[in-house]
């Protein structure tokens, strides 16, 4: 998939935190911001597919590395 070369790959098991959202997306959207839905997906900071979330390389650091890698344990 093109996205490996811009985007990290995270696999997650949904954490439900409300009706229509999981704990991954809202920590997506308070730390990285929301996405432009208009916006291609590889220019886009992050980006939710069935099994997980792709965060654009750019925008990874070591706090967002380790909170979605200690969520990858629990899977």
């Amino acid at each position: 998939m093109i996205y490996k070369k811009t985007h990290k790959f995270f696999a997650i098991n949904r954490t439900l935190a409300g009706p229509q959202e999981c704990q991954e997306i809202l920590f997506c959207k308070e730390y990285l911001g929301d996405n432009d839905p208009l916006q291609l997906l590889q220019h886009r900071p992050w980006f939710t597919s069935y099994n997980g979330i792709w965060i654009r390389n750019d925008c990874l650091d070591s706090a967002i590395a380790t909170w979605f890698g200690l969520r990858q344990n629990h899977l």
